[in-house]
């Protein structure tokens, strides 16, 4: 048996859903491609995940827009991403595709670091840049 978990295209699309996912495990998810794809409604924090076994974030929020997702919890998401495996954040060991779409959403100073960071290790991540919130 296999423990190899994919979320991806799990929440994709759907406009819809809006609910809080911090209670879901995703310490075995190795594929995050398309998760949040134009799920035009979607507008959790989604830094409390593990993501230290992901191979793939490709698309993770394609489709998302300042308008329809708080910069905040972007934010938070570049810090939990540049943490680091032993923090729940990336292995860059593992990733096999090093890009990533957050569509046009911005991120503030406070996530600024982290996302320099993830492009010095290797991410290409197309998003809407840092803006003065």
């Amino acid at each position: 048996t296999s423990n190899t978990v994919f979320f991806e295209n799990v929440f994709a699309s759907n406009s819809l859903f809006n609910q809080p996912l911090n209670h879901l495990d995703t310490s075995k998810v190795q594929g995050f491609t398309n998760t949040f794809q134009n799920s035009t409604s979607f507008n959790q924090d989604v830094s409390s995940w593990d993501y230290s076994a992901a191979k793939t974030v490709s698309n993770f929020m394609f489709g998302k827009s300042s308008s329809n997702y708080d910069y905040q919890f972007y934010d938070n998401l570049l810090i939990k991403w540049a943490s680091g495996a032993a923090n729940g954040g990336l292995d860059f060991t593992k990733l096999v595709d090093l890009t990533t779409d957050f569509g046009t959403i911005q991120y503030s100073s406070a996530g600024a670091a982290a996302h320099d960071s993830l492009v010095a290790q290797g991410l290409i991540i197309t998003d809407g840049g840092q803006n003065a919130f």
